[in-house]
């Protein structure tokens, strides 16, 4: 159950709400300053702990993070597939699909977008994020995997920092 605040309509309001657990364990930080606008994030709990971590490293920096996506349901996932059925762009929904983990955040800058994100503060973002635990998903800068997703893992195996 998500609830929605009219606060997240209001721009000059940095906060909407604290972090809460669902009842399946996810941590819904949806209207928090790590959620962008309009997104709904949930984690692991051990997902979030690192984006905490993240985070904290991003403040010694002076920069702020934001999660656009997090969490998706298997049919949330589906309705991706079914809008888009490239297997090179969205993952095919299953219990295996990343995002169906709970263990994954898509994430840039706050004040950024995808697309005016520059090369320099992608390599600082993959900097913070590796630095704090994740992995990134080497065919999107924006993709970042912990715990024990099957990517997490292989890259750990490895000793890098980013994997197909």
């Amino acid at each position: 159950k998500l609830l929605i605040f009219d606060s997240l309509n209001d721009e000059t309001k940095e906060f909407a709400r604290d972090a809460t657990q669902t009842p399946e364990g996810l941590i819904d930080f949806t209207g928090t300053e790590q959620c962008a606008k309009g997104s709904r994030c949930l984690l692991a709990k051990e997902a979030y702990d690192l984006l905490l971590k993240a985070q904290e490293v991003a403040n010694q920096k002076g920069i702020s993070l934001e999660v656009t996506s997090a969490y998706r349901s298997i049919e949330a996932q589906k309705i991706l597939w079914e809008r888009n059925p490239n297997s090179n762009l969205v993952c095919p929904p299953s219990p295996t699909c990343p995002h169906t983990t709970g263990k994954v955040v898509d994430i840039r800058f706050k004040g950024k977008t995808f697309g005016t994100m520059t090369n320099s503060e992608w390599l600082l973002l993959h900097e913070i994020m590796f630095q704090s635990g994740w992995v990134r998903y080497a065919n999107e800068n924006w993709h970042f995997e912990c715990c024990d997703t099957v990517r997490y893992a292989k890259a750990k195996e490895k000793g890098v920092s980013a994997i197909v």
